[in-house]
Order: structure tokens, then C-alpha cells, then sequence
């Protein structure tokens, strides 16, 4: 009957084949497998990875929509430079959008969503004596954190600045900040399953300022 319950679970639709691609190009920037500055031609990638030439091109223009790559003529795709005098900017953007997410997904995020983020948060802290493993699972994290966000527009802008806070940690990074993220991660995930809007937006900054101090220790000694 129609507005009857049947008790079926509801199967959630996987990646599409472009999001497959972004995921697994975006990890390759990340991790500086693609190094910054790098030139590369879509079907020389597309093959490498065994991705279609249609899904890879999907990926890319999302990445260059994301300042990641950037196309050059005649040449093929070139990975974006680090730009150190942008990376403070964007960590102060980044602040403020996922402070308003973390709240909200501490006020409104269902049982189920907040299993699952307690589940990726887990696999995080397991992950920190490999970098390239601890930036697959914090991509997975972020995944199910936004999944969960009541925001949209906090998420689609949010998004980006992951990507490019990521690659400047990887890029700088050492095993002691490995664990100390893990555990700053873990911090607010904590929050979230607890339902405690204010205790994530608080421990929310306080990842960032962590990235901040981080980022400027860098600068400093650059």
C-alpha cells in the first residue's frame, strides 16, 4: 500500500564513475604522487589508471573548478603550485565553514549518520603510521562528516579547501602530526556523537588553530 512502511532497507547508490575518477585523481595530488607543477595528458592518465577518457575529463574540469590543475594548451593538464602566501586564507576560511558543520551535524545528524562517522573516525586513528593511508581515511571522514551536514552550501565550499589544506600538511608533514591530528579529529567527532553542538564547534577551532600554528611554523622556516 501506498505511505506503508515495508521495512526494506534503503540500498544508497554508489560513485558514479566521474566521482571514482575524482577521488583517486584528487588522492594523486594530495599525496604529491602528481607533484605540483606537474604536466600530464588525460589519456596518459586515464590510462594509467584504467579510467575512461569521459569520467577522468569530468574529474578534471571539477578539479580545475577546485584551483587543483589548471589546463595548458597544446600541452595537456599541469597540477597547480603551491601557492604558501594563499594556505593561511584558505585555513581561515576553512575555520568558519566547518565550524558551522560540525555544529550542525552535532544538533541534527541521524543514529545511523552518526555511526558512520564514528566508524571513519576509528579507521583515522588506526591510520596515522602511514601518511598516504591517514589522507585516505581523513578523505573518508570528511565524506561522511558532510554526508551528515544539514549545510549544503557550507559543504560545496568547504570542499576545495580540504583538498588544498591537505596536500600543504602531506607536502610538511611529520609522523608527531600524524598522531596529534588523529587525535584532534577524533576530538570532534566525539562532539558530533554526542550531540553536543557547542563542544564541536569549540573543539572544530580548535583543529583549526592547530592548522594554523602548523602552518605557520612552516612559513616561518620557509
Amino acid at each position: 500500500m501506498i505511505g506503508q512502511a515495508t521495512g526494506a532497507s534503503v540500498v544508497e547508490p554508489g560513485p558514479t564513475l566521474a566521482e571514482t575518477a575524482y577521488e583517486r585523481v584528487e588522492h594523486l595530488i594530495v599525496t604529491l604522487e602528481l607533484e605540483p607543477g606537474a604536466v600530464f595528458s588525460e589519456n596518459a592518465l586515464a590510462e594509467s589508471l584504467g579510467i575512461g577518457r569521459t569520467p577522468l575529463r569530468e574529474a578534471l574540469q571539477r578539479l580545475a573548478g577546485e584551483g587543483l590543475v589548471t589546463a595548458i594548451p597544446r600541452r595537456g593538464m599541469m597540477v597547480t603550485p603551491l601557492d604558501l602566501r594563499s594556505i593561511l586564507a584558505i585555513i581561515e576560511t576553512r575555520k568558519a565553514l566547518d565550524r558551522i558543520i560540525a555544529v550542525g551535524v552535532a544538533a541534527r545528524a541521524t543514529a545511523e549518520q552518526r555511526q558512520r562517522i564514528q566508524q571513519a573516525s576509528q579507521i583515522l586513528e588506526r591510520s596515522h603510521g602511514s601518511a598516504a593511508a591517514f589522507m585516505e581515511a581523513d578523505y573518508r571522514l570528511d565524506e561522511e562528516i558532510w554526508a551528515a551536514a544539514p549545510n549544503p552550501f557550507a559543504v560545496n565550499s568547504t570542499r576545495p579547501l580540504h583538498s588544498h589544506c591537505r596536500r600543504f600538511w602531506y607536502r610538511h608533514r611529520n609522523d608527531e602530526d600524524l598522531a596529534r591530528s588523529a587525535d584532534l579529529h577524533a576530538a570532534v567527532v566525539e562532539a558530533m556523537i554526542q550531540g553536543d553542538p557547542v563542544s564541536a564547534g569549540e573543539r572544530s577551532d580548535k583543529l583549526m588553530d592547530y592548522l594554523t600554528l602548523f602552518t605557520k611554523h612552516i612559513l616561518i622556516a620557509i
